[in-house]
């Protein structure tokens, strides 16, 4: 849920690579994801916008167990499926499905595809 709500809120970003929700992404991923939104979701962002959506509310709607195959190694993960609510809707993303991957006693996403 924080993860969505830090990487959707464009509200509070100050540029297009002030890119929310990065903390939550595996270490090897992060570099890779912080490029991909910047040219993406965050790429026209600038401080002097007036309608940018803020997250008030993140649903999870289900969990499943899975795998994730990574290195030629398979790792215990999770799908988490989220669906959210912004203040105003201004048209941006409202759902996705999240890949969580478990390494040392930690959850990391790994991947994140658009359902919409």
């Amino acid at each position: 849920k924080l993860f969505i709500i830090d990487f959707y809120s464009l509200k509070n970003k100050t540029s297009s690579y002030d890119v929310g929700g990065v903390q939550f992404i595996y270490s090897e991923f992060k570099d890779n994801f912080s490029l991909k939104a910047s040219n993406t979701i965050y790429k026209y962002l600038n401080p002097n916008m007036k309608e940018l959506p803020l997250v008030k509310k993140v649903n999870v709607i289900n969990i499943e167990e899975t795998t994730f195959e990574y290195k030629e190694k398979e790792y215990q993960s999770y799908k988490v499926f989220l669906n959210w609510e912004y203040e105003n809707d201004y048209g941006y993303e409202k759902e996705c499905v999240l890949i969580l991957m478990k390494e040392n006693d930690r959850l990391d996403i790994v991947e994140k595809t658009n359902i919409s």
